[in-house]
């Protein structure tokens, strides 16, 4: 079972990779031209909902200004609803709720395992 440092590593990495997707297509209108993108931008976001969702609830409690339930429930539209998505939210939630939600994991990483990032 991975654990609470390694599902906050998966989710900073994803979200590492929705922002450099983003910044290649630069603009919804490119996004919505490549399917390419559509799809590494929505793996992603499905990665950063299950690792979310894995996060002990100890964890969660303690970081509680983080939006867990809305992320997890983002996933699991994306994972069941797949032809009802919704893309302007998508890009939305990749240019404006991606990096903060980075910054978010970034500073539990740093305050919870200090230096010591690499694995278990």
């Amino acid at each position: 079972m991975r654990s609470d440092k390694e599902r906050l590593q998966d989710m900073e990495a994803s979200c590492e990779l929705v922002l450099q997707y983003a910044q290649d297509v630069n603009t919804y209108a490119n996004l919505l031209a490549s399917n390419v993108y559509r799809s590494g931008i929505l793996h992603e976001l499905l990665v950063i909902g299950e690792a979310a969702n894995h996060v002990s609830q100890v964890l969660r409690s303690k970081y509680s200004e983080i939006s867990w339930r809305e992320i997890i429930d983002f996933r699991n539209v994306v994972a069941h609803d797949y032809f009802g998505i919704d893309w302007p939210l998508v890009w939305e939630t990749s240019i404006r709720d991606v990096p903060k939600l980075l910054g978010q994991v970034r500073l539990i990483l740093s305050s919870e395992f200090g230096k010591d990032r690499s694995g278990e």
